[in-house]
C-alpha cells in the first residue's frame, strides 16, 4: 500500500469524510497499556521558536490515531486534511512539519493536518 493510500484509509476511518462528530482538538491520550511518553510534547528552540511535533500510533485514543503539539499547544488529536473545510470550526488545514524527517517517515512535511492556528492552544478534555 502506498503512503497516500494509507493516509486515505486513515482519513476515511477518521469520520471526516463528510459526517459525524470529530475528536480533533480533544486532549491526546493513549490506551491503558501504552506508554504515555509517545504523546508529542511542545518544545522550543534555543532562540524561542516553537518546534511542532506530530506522531501517529495505534495506541492514541484518537479517531485518526494522530496527535499534534503545534506552536506550543497542549497535545491534541488531529486528522489529515486537504483543505480547511475538512476540519472542524476553529481549525485550519496546514502543514505541521518544517523539516524533512526522512523518506521513510510516515508523516512528511507536505502532509496536512487540522490544527488550531494560534499559539499555546489548550486541548479539550
Amino acid at each position: 500500500m502506498t503512503r497516500s493510500m494509507a493516509w486515505l484509509a486513515v482519513w476515511l476511518s477518521s469520520g471526516l469524510a463528510g459526517c459525524g462528530d470529530s475528536d480533533v482538538g480533544r486532549c491526546c491520550r493513549v490506551s491503558s497499556e501504552a506508554d504515555p511518553s509517545i504523546i508529542p510534547i511542545s518544545s522550543t528552540t534555543s532562540s524561542g521558536d516553537f518546534i511542532n511535533d506530530i506522531a501517529q500510533d495505534p495506541a492514541f485514543v484518537c479517531d485518526a490515531l494522530t496527535c499534534v503539539a503545534y506552536r506550543g499547544s497542549e497535545p491534541y488529536c488531529t486528522a489529515p486534511c486537504n483543505e480547511d473545510d475538512d476540519c472542524p470550526v476553529g481549525f485550519v488545514c496546514a502543514e505541521v512539519l518544517r523539516s524533512d524527517p526522512g523518506p521513510d517517515a510516515p508523516i512528511q512535511p507536505e502532509d496536512r493536518f487540522c490544527i488550531r492556528p494560534r499559539e499555546a492552544a489548550t486541548c479539550e478534555p
